[in-house]
């Protein structure tokens, strides 16, 4: 299967209570979940709101900063 591409967790999550159910729901929509920013990131999810030292850098990197994830997975 193609990925449909790394996403990287930053902060606090809304929309789902934990990082581990919503790795799971990004899993089954097909992305690879990484725990750390790294190069081969296409998105950061961050709904806390505020702009985290990892938020900056995939900013500056050209990384697509998703504020919502369910918007983002069409939930």
């Amino acid at each position: 299967a193609v990925s449909a591409g790394t996403v990287c967790i930053s902060g606090k999550l809304s929309s789902y209570k934990t990082k581990a159910q919503a790795t799971e729901v990004l899993q089954a929509h097909g992305y690879t979940v990484k725990s750390s920013l790294t190069k081969d990131c296409t998105h950061l999810i961050n709904e806390s709101g505020t702009e985290s030292a990892k938020t900056k850098k995939a900013r500056e990197s050209g990384i697509q900063i998703i504020t919502n994830l369910l918007d983002f997975i069409g939930e």
